[in-house]
């Protein structure tokens, strides 16, 4: 038997605080990002809020639902860890200055794009992410 089981009261408060998020996609979100049945409402909502609270800090954008949908696992980090992952991007992007002059976009509005794109670029190792924008800075399409 787990050593901590849900009751039925905790399990519905915190189910009915994800669909309050992702209602009709909750079941998605879970099954993607299964840990976070162990938050707390209180939990949920700070981590939805937060990151909510760096993008528009770091883009002058929100985060998009669909993105935390699509990688609902972004909840997992911490907004400091969130921080230092949109720093490195940066610092990676501003590396392919030649290609963002063509389009003509400023490195943040091209992150931010990406992310919205293709969150899973949180989830990489820097070395992958290098790999993958060393292809992009040869003028290639990504």
């Amino acid at each position: 038997t787990p050593s901590r089981t849900l009751t039925s009261s905790t399990l519905s408060s915190r189910l009915s605080t994800l669909d309050s998020h992702f209602s009709p996609h909750t079941a998605t979100v879970l099954r993607r990002a299964p840990k976070l049945i162990n938050y707390t409402p209180s939990k949920i909502n700070s981590s939805v809020s937060e990151l909510q609270a760096l993008f528009l800090s770091e883009f002058d954008s929100p985060i998009p639902l669909n993105v935390i949908i699509k990688q609902p696992k972004i909840l997992y980090y911490t907004p400091s860890t969130m921080s230092l992952k949109i720093t490195a991007l940066k610092l990676i992007y501003s590396q392919f200055k030649p290609f963002d002059a063509i389009k003509r976009k400023s490195i943040r509005e091209r992150l931010y794009n990406d992310l919205v794109r293709l969150p899973q670029v949180l989830f990489c190792s820097y070395g992958k992410l290098w790999k993958v924008y060393e292809g992009v800075g040869d003028g290639e399409e990504g």
